[in-house]
């Protein structure tokens, strides 16, 4: 009884109510408290499993202001131009024409019109596409399918670009479905384009851009979207989905042969505008503006292939200009490797302005016979 006694005392003497407040702190639980979602955040999540596996081959950053004359469009592609604030495309046959127009109070919307004959149809507002503020339409080239921005509800953040399809029996588009990622990100998403006969595409968007700057991606166009496998690294599929590194994207096709062929589809768009523009001077009195102002055929073909080597050479120069901050930039170890290339690539651009010279030269002294 006693050993008793003395244990309560001893417990009443080491524990004061303010010892036993602190203890009643100290067991306290920590409650985090974690922050809702938000809309885009949760569509983020929803969307990621569906991310599509698409090879971007490259990518150049350009002004905003000036983005649509620099779209590499084939005549067959079609065009998209402005007039004021209204955007327009026109397909390649140059009778149907898609259009945004309006303002951040009215909404922008979507119009499209015919051309019978000689005359244009009224412009009917596509009432089925109701996404708030649409705007850059591209059509494909089977006349369906349509690609065009949105921003506001259901987007990732900023614009999204959205498909839809045609149909032709009931005259009108079915519902536009948001083409999700990497296409599309919190960033601005403005176009996408799609060429069909060089199985190539264009997307053009803000992301990780200073202001008044976009990107515009190349890549290779799928028949049938392709996923991830379901046990994909959430980590990994999110790079993918971010399009972080356009060279993790070469694991799904052949970027070499892909690069060929947009050079092959550049080339051919360069000798068409030569052969729609151009200005040779030939002399202090005589300056050529058509292919048609040169005297003989084989006149007219070193023109051309001239104009295909300054479009060569700009390439060569931007590469070199480019090669040259990477060197600035390098490692002392990488250095090295870099500085090869850059030797490598001025010799090249010397060698090639040496023969568009003597090319020019060459033109010049055949002209003045």
């Amino acid at each position: 009884m006693k050993k008793v006694f003395l244990l309560i005392l001893v417990a009443a003497f080491c524990f004061s109510p303010a010892d036993a407040q602190k203890r009643r702190k100290a067991v306290k639980k920590v409650v985090e408290v974690v922050p809702e979602k938000t809309p885009e955040e949760e569509l983020f999540e929803e969307l990621l499993p569906s991310t599509a596996k698409v090879m971007f081959v490259d990518s150049v950053v350009v002004d905003k202001a000036l983005f649509l004359s620099l779209l590499p469009m084939a005549s067959e592609m079609g065009r998209v131009h402005t007039d004021g604030d209204i955007v327009s495309y026109t397909n390649g046959f140059g009778n149907t024409s898609i259009y945004a127009e309006g303002d951040t109070i009215r909404g922008r919307h979507l119009y499209m019109t015919h051309l019978y004959g000689k005359k244009w149809s009224e412009p009917a507002q596509l009432t089925e596409l109701p996404q708030p503020m649409a705007d850059y339409p591209f059509l494909m080239g089977d006349g369906v399918t349509l690609y065009f921005s949105a921003e506001g509800e259901g987007t990732l953040g900023g614009r999204d670009i959205y498909r839809t399809t045609y149909d032709a029996s009931g005259s009108h588009f079915y519902e536009a479905v948001n083409m999700g990622m990497p296409y599309n990100s919190p960033a601005n998403d403005y176009m996408l384009a799609i060429s069909d006969y060089d199985n190539l595409g264009w997307l053009v968007t803000d992301r990780y851009q200073p202001e008044g700057k976009v990107c515009i991606y190349t890549f290779e166009p799928t028949a049938q979207r392709q996923t991830f496998d379901e046990d994909t690294d959430t980590e990994i599929l999110t790079r993918y989905a971010r399009l972080e590194h356009i060279k993790d994207t070469w694991a799904f096709g052949d970027a070499n042969e892909a690069i060929q062929r947009r050079d092959a589809m550049i080339a051919r768009i360069n000798s068409k505008e030569a052969g729609d523009k151009v200005m040779f001077v030939v002399n202090d009195n005589t300056v050529y503006t058509s292919l048609d102002d040169f005297h003989t055929p084989s006149g007219k073909k070193l023109y051309q292939a001239l104009m295909a080597d300054k479009g060569k050479l700009a390439k060569l120069q931007s590469l070199l200009d480019s090669t040259r901050e990477s060197y600035a930039d390098a490692a002392r170890a990488k250095k090295y490797e870099i500085g090869r290339r850059l030797n490598a690539l001025e010799q090249e651009v010397e060698a090639l302005e040496n023969d568009i010279a003597q090319a020019e030269k060459t033109l010049r002294n055949a002209e003045n016979k």
